[in-house]
C-alpha cells in the first residue's frame, strides 16, 4: 500500500484501486481489521479504494469471526471479493452469508474457452453475480480469445497476462501512467 501514496499525478489515480489477497491463516489472526484499519489511517489511503480478496477457505473456519471482521472492513467502505470462485466448497452459501462486492471467476474456466461446459459456468456465474448486484471478474484472461469469450459474457472486469504481468514495486507508476495514457477515455469538445 505504500506504493500508491508515492506514485506521481494522482489525479490519475482517481478511478484506481488496490485488490490484496488475504491468506485465511491472515483472516484468522485477532485484530485483523484494527491492522488494516492503522494501516489506511497511516497511509492515507481512502478505504473505498481497498479491496480486499478472500477464498472460500477463508470462510470455512470460524465463520462468526470472519463476518464480523468482514462487517467491520465494509462499514468503513473496503470492498470484499471472492476470489477462485467456483472451486471452494460453499459458493452459493458463502455470497448469501458474507458481504461480498465482487466474484472472480477462476482462471480455470476461462482459460479452457472451448469447453461448453465451462462457458456454461461462466454465463452461470455472471447471471448470478448480476442479479445479486455484484461485480464479476473474469480472471487468468491471457489471450484475445479469452477476452472476447469473457466480454462476450458480460464480465465487469478482466485480469491477467493478457494486461499486464506481475510488476515489481519501482515498476508500477510507471506501468500505472501508460495505462491511464493508453486508455484514456476520449473528450468530447463542448459546442
Amino acid at each position: 500500500m505504500g506504493v500508491a501514496t508515492r506514485l506521481p499525478g494522482r489525479a490519475r489515480l482517481a478511478g484506481l484501486a488496490v485488490a490484496i489477497n488475504v491468506s485465511p491463516v491472515q483472516f484468522h489472526r485477532a485484530g485483523l481489521a484494527d491492522r488494516i484499519e492503522k494501516i489506511l489511517a497511516e497511509s492515507r489511503i481512502d478505504p473505498a479504494r481497498i479491496e480486499l480478496e478472500i477464498t472460500e477457505t477463508a470462510l470455512l473456519d470460524a465463520e462468526a469471526a470472519v463476518l464480523t471482521t468482514m462487517e467491520q472492513l465494509h462499514q468503513r467502505k473496503v470492498s470484499f471479493a471472492l476470489d477462485d470462485f467456483g472451486t471452494g466448497y460453499a459458493c452459493l452459501t458463502s455470497l448469501r452469508r458474507f458481504p461480498f462486492d465482487k466474484i472472480k471467476i477462476d482462471r480455470s474456466f476461462v482459460s479452457n474457452v472451448g469447453s461448453t461446459i465451462d462457458a456454461t459456468i461462466v454465463h452461470a456465474v455472471v447471471s448470478i453475480g448480476r442479479a445479486l448486484g455484484l461485480k464479476v471478474v473474469a480472471e487468468g484472461v491471457e489471450t484475445v480469445e479469452h477476452q472476447k469469450f469473457v466480454a462476450t459474457a458480460g464480465v465487469h472486469a478482466m485480469q491477467g497476462y493478457l494486461f499486464a504481468r506481475p510488476l515489481k514495486s519501482a515498476d508500477v507508476a510507471r506501468f500505472v501512467a501508460e495505462f491511464h495514457d493508453r486508455f484514456r477515455p476520449p473528450t468530447v469538445a463542448a459546442r
